[in-house]
């Protein structure tokens, strides 16, 4: 049975995870776009990408990665109120030349149309998209994501550990809204790269739903693994995770509370000793 252990870079996320939880959350995203290429990936002009890659996937110049870039709500504008802002991002597959299925996501999703995989036309060739959830900032019918994460992460696979597609798992991490979870379409999972299976949407509560690979972000954040397609493309798992407004502050009160309580049980503990050594005490 294969231990889990983290990565440095696994570490350093969980770490800034929980150093950030207790912070305000910074504005909602507002726009989002894949980011595919070589080395440590940087964001146009005006967007964000965080992004926690080992230093020799950053020095491998024929190895794609993969990160996700974002805007954010310019809350000083007007029309803030009116501008469109991002509540879910989720993932549609398809097969050669089929179209990816939108219907069920409905109307309020938008494909971005950059192909993860980008594996060609030919009738076995996998495709997959990020779709993005927008609505009105003062029409909200689920809290906004406020933020977004790329981590790789060490191999839980001993075999094979020398080759760079067993040296790492990727994780993209989202926060979910803890004070008033929603059941709604966060991700699609799975179609087998060789399976002929029609395309499954999965309709999950997030807060619930926990990555197989063993990595958690932690500090609000959920972890969500992508379809098998996109690990055999980028040579590692990747996993999809967002922060949404709220969860920081409630990962921060549930932790503030469980110290709290834990201080308690020690006190009482400490308190009983006491109490029984001076009964000892007085019983000799």
């Amino acid at each position: 049975m294969s231990v889990v252990a983290y990565s440095l870079d696994e570490e350093a996320a969980r770490r800034d995870a929980v150093g950030l939880a207790s912070k305000p959350d910074l504005a909602p995203l507002s726009t989002v776009s894949p980011l595919i290429g070589p080395g440590m990936l940087q964001p146009a002009a005006g967007l964000e990408s965080t992004l926690y890659l080992p230093v020799e996937r950053q020095e491998q110049v024929a190895l794609a990665n993969l990160a996700v870039a974002f805007g954010r709500l310019d809350v000083d504008s007007p029309t803030a109120e009116e501008t469109p802002i991002v509540t879910d991002v989720t993932m549609v597959l398809s097969k050669g030349s089929e179209p990816p299925v939108m219907v069920d996501l409905g109307p309020l999703y938008t494909r971005i149309d950059v192909d993860l995989l980008a594996t060609g036309d030919d009738a076995s060739a996998e495709h997959a998209y990020l779709c993005v959830k927008t609505e009105k900032a003062n029409a909200c019918t689920e809290a906004p994501i406020v933020d977004l994460a790329v981590v790789y992460g060490g191999a839980t696979d001993s075999e094979g550990a020398d080759a760079i597609s067993n040296a790492c798992t990727c994780f993209l991490i989202w926060k979910h809204n803890l004070c008033s979870p929603t059941l709604h379409y966060t991700l699609l999972l799975y179609r087998h790269l060789h399976s002929t299976s029609p395309l499954i949407f999965v309709p999950f509560c997030s807060c619930f739903f926990s990555s197989p690979g063993g990595f958690e972000m932690g500090g609000g954040f959920d972890t969500v693994e992508l379809p098998p397609c996109l690990a055999a493309a980028y040579g590692c798992k990747i996993y999809m995770c967002l922060k949404r407004e709220g969860a920081g502050a409630a990962f921060a009160e549930q932790l503030a509370a469980r110290a709290a309580a834990e201080a308690a049980n020690a006190m009482d503990a400490e308190s009983t000793f006491h109490e029984g050594s001076q009964s000892n005490a007085g019983a000799g």
